[in-house]
């Protein structure tokens, strides 16, 4: 991928992943805490709970635990902390091969941005 293309695709998986947390929203509430707790008489599982509601009911406890783990306002949090990384490790205007926060020179994607593709599961060698 050219360096735009590689900028412009973490812009596109960052504002997806963006979208969907924000529609997991119930309603006019801003992007819920959930948590993960079984039930008393222990015969239904596990539950994840909203703040207003139950969001998954009978849930296998690890798979409760991870759904949790990764609840709206988690997910957000994680999309904004990944806006900032992409902001400040995006190459040069002139595209010297320099990054503009760590001086890494070159090849660009420095470290960190490749980090960021990386977990976001974009390939910077992929073909653009």
């Amino acid at each position: 991928m050219t360096p735009e293309q590689l900028v412009s695709a973490v812009r596109a998986r960052l504002d997806e992943t963006e979208r969907v947390a924000l529609a997991v929203s119930i309603g006019p509430h801003k992007p819920e805490r959930w948590t993960a707790a079984r039930y008393k008489d222990d015969l239904r599982g596990w539950r994840i709970d909203g703040q207003f509601s139950c969001v998954v009911d009978s849930a296998f406890g690890p798979d409760a635990e991870h759904i949790a783990l990764h609840d709206p306002a988690a997910v957000l949090r994680r999309v904004a902390a990944d806006r900032r990384v992409l902001e400040r490790h995006q190459p040069c205007v002139n595209y010297d091969g320099e990054c503009h926060a760590c001086g890494h020179n070159p090849p660009w994607p420095c470290p960190d941005f490749a980090d960021l593709a990386d977990r976001l599961g974009i390939d910077p060698e992929e073909a653009g």
